[in-house]
């Protein structure tokens, strides 16, 4: 097989490992910052539902991005080689 072609899909590989295990780290640090909120007794504001979706999403997006933004670097010093 074709060396860019490996790489290309070893960086996809990377890039999704990383979006899920984010993800992940993302959900467990919303679930406990919930999980006490709950355990106050008082009603959570439904902006906290929003803001911890956000930071899931943050939390996924980031490395998939990194992952992404170094390949296309990879990529232009292939082309040019």
């Amino acid at each position: 097989m074709h060396t860019a072609y490996v790489q290309r899909q070893r960086y996809r590989l990377m890039g999704r490992i990383g979006a899920v295990v984010g993800a992940l780290a993302g959900a467990g640090f919303v679930g406990v910052a919930l999980a006490q909120a709950y355990a106050t007794g008082e009603p959570v504001p439904p902006g906290s539902w929003a803001l911890g979706a956000a930071i899931v999403a943050a939390a996924a997006l980031l490395p998939w991005g990194l992952v992404r933004w170094r390949w296309r670097q990879l990529r232009q010093t292939i082309i040019d080689d």
